[in-house]
């Protein structure tokens, strides 16, 4: 059972004080929300930028640190957001394991399976709340679909992540980021899992088109998956970074008799006779937010939609695209462990 710190107070429950490793561009998505929430106060920052760190703390409040043990000692929190790129992950997470500390970890959530399945192992041994920001599964789109589907036998999946590059230079890197597969396309990848079940083996093909001008770019811009279900089911999933326009990220769930089409809070459903349309317009990342702090206030993580456990295995999935990529072969996931 996951273990949560309540902090009650005359009766009343205390706002959960929370703790940052990384200030940069996500981690300041995830403080402007916080920020309006009652129930969570931001009380420490921690960045290998210590001028992103220390405007934190000054425009959230609170404390910035010079490291993250020192943030752990001394910054009183209750719990810790780890937003850091792929190659960051591993000892800011066990450390905060280590504190005994709930975490809520930025995807992708390591390089290698070797390290999540380190911090996994750590995080069970301790029984701590995990969460894995997969904010794709927090849109009420996503939900609707869920529930559209839910008696329906899935058939295919298709999914897109077509738009521009991300200029930040480790972005560019296959080695720091993983690729567009790994550290963006991710969230298809786990909605991917998250409709049609758990994936058997996949293959996939990567190039690189438009892009060889970037200075030390390693990562392709362009690729393809080929999902092979347990179930017996099959998927695509597409990629390319290299457009200078947002053109389309989303997915397509096949059924027998029903498809459903998913683009962010935009759900179409389809069968013979019927044709539904619907929007909504709930935030996802707030809702990811709350429930982690929910979590970590009433130890009630039913809220939480992707634990790290499952977060590894849709971690799995892009290790092995990238591995089926290099070596143009079919992999079992479960070969990459």
């Amino acid at each position: 059972m996951q273990q949560a710190h309540l902090h009650p107070v005359g009766g009343t429950t205390m706002p959960v004080r929370l703790g940052f490793f990384g200030c940069g561009g996500i981690a300041n998505h995830h403080m402007g929300k916080i920020k309006d929430m009652p129930e969570a106060q931001m009380v420490a920052f921690y960045d290998v930028d210590a001028e992103r760190a220390k405007k934190a703390a000054e425009t959230y409040g609170g404390t910035a640190f010079d490291s993250p043990e020192k943030l752990l000692s001394e910054g009183g929190v209750d719990a810790v957001y780890v937003c850091t790129p792929p190659f960051a992950h591993g000892d800011l997470e066990l450390a905060a394991i280590e504190a005994g500390k709930p975490i809520f970890v930025e995807k992708p959530i390591a390089l290698t399976m070797q390290v999540a399945r380190e911090i996994e192992r750590a995080a069970n041994q301790k029984g701590i709340i995990t969460s894995v920001a997969y904010h794709f599964r927090y849109f009420e789109a996503t939900r609707r679909a869920e529930a559209a589907l839910a008696d329906k036998t899935i058939t295919a999946f298709l999914g897109y992540w077509m738009g521009g590059f991300p200029m930040v230079y480790w972005w560019r890197r296959m080695e720091l980021s993983g690729g567009q597969m790994h550290e963006q396309t991710t969230h298809i990848l786990d909605l991917a899992r998250l409709f049609g079940g758990e994936v058997k083996a996949l293959a996939a093909a990567y190039g690189l088109r438009c892009k060889m001008d970037i200075e030390g770019i390693t990562v392709p811009d362009v690729g393809t998956v080929t999902l092979f279900y347990e179930s017996g089911a099959v998927g695509a999933v597409s990629n390319c970074c290299h457009l200078d326009f947002g053109f389309r990220v989303g997915c397509d769930i096949i059924a027998c008799d029903t498809t459903a089409t998913l683009n962010g809070n935009s759900l179409v459903l389809r069968s013979r006779d019927r044709t539904e349309e619907l929007t909504f317009d709930n935030d996802p990342y707030l809702a990811e937010d709350r429930a982690f702090v929910k979590a970590v206030a009433t130890g009630d993580a039913s809220d939480i939609r992707s634990t790290y456990s499952d977060g590894v295995r849709s971690l799995a999935l892009s290790l092995a695209a990238n591995l089926a990529a290099e070596e143009k072969r079919v992999v079992e996931i479960a070969e990459v462990g």
